[in-house]
């Protein structure tokens, strides 16, 4: 996959959370990070904060990614939000860190 389409895959991860488990104020957070019309982000922070995140994790993060990568990028995103106080719900972002922390088979 691309970086954009590995970005999409952690969105719905997040918006599936969200709509599961109701956090408080995660719903402001994926607001700016939805995708409008034009390709980019409701909140251009949010994607040059998930090619940061991407870059930490693969240096040349415009290749091909795996499924492996992307999920890194995306634990790494969260953490990387969560370290600056950007995580609106600590407790969400635990929770969150908690479910994608477990074995994960690179080769899915």
């Amino acid at each position: 996959m691309d970086i954009k389409t590995a970005y999409k895959v952690m969105y719905e991860f997040m918006d599936t959370y969200y709509w599961k488990r109701e956090p408080e104020n995660i719903g402001g957070l994926l607001s700016g990070m939805s995708f409008l019309c034009g390709g980019g982000t409701a909140d251009p922070a949010a994607g040059h904060d998930w090619i940061d995140a991407a870059k930490k994790v693969k240096e040349n993060y415009l290749d091909e990614i795996d499924n492996f990568t992307a999920y890194k990028m995306m634990v790494q995103f969260i953490k990387d939000y969560n370290d600056i106080g950007s995580f609106p719900d600590t407790e969400a972002f635990y929770d969150m860190i908690k479910l994608t922390d477990k074995k994960v088979d690179p080769k899915v």
